[in-house]
C-alpha cells in the first residue's frame, strides 16, 4: 500500500485554488506515476 501525501488543514474558504491543485496533484498523480514505476517489478 502506499500512503504518500500531505493534507492541508483548516476551512477549505481559506486554501487557495493553487494549492488545492498543488495537493490534488501529489496525492492522485503522484500515486499513479509512482503505480507505474514499481508495476512492472511487482509483476515479475
Amino acid at each position: 500500500m502506499n500512503a504518500a501525501g500531505y493534507g492541508s488543514f483548516g476551512a477549505i474558504e481559506n486554501v487557495s485554488d493553487e494549492e488545492a491543485q498543488r495537493q490534488f496533484s501529489v496525492n492522485v498523480f503522484g500515486l499513479v506515476v509512482l503505480t507505474k514505476l514499481v508495476l512492472p517489478y511487482m509483476k515479475q
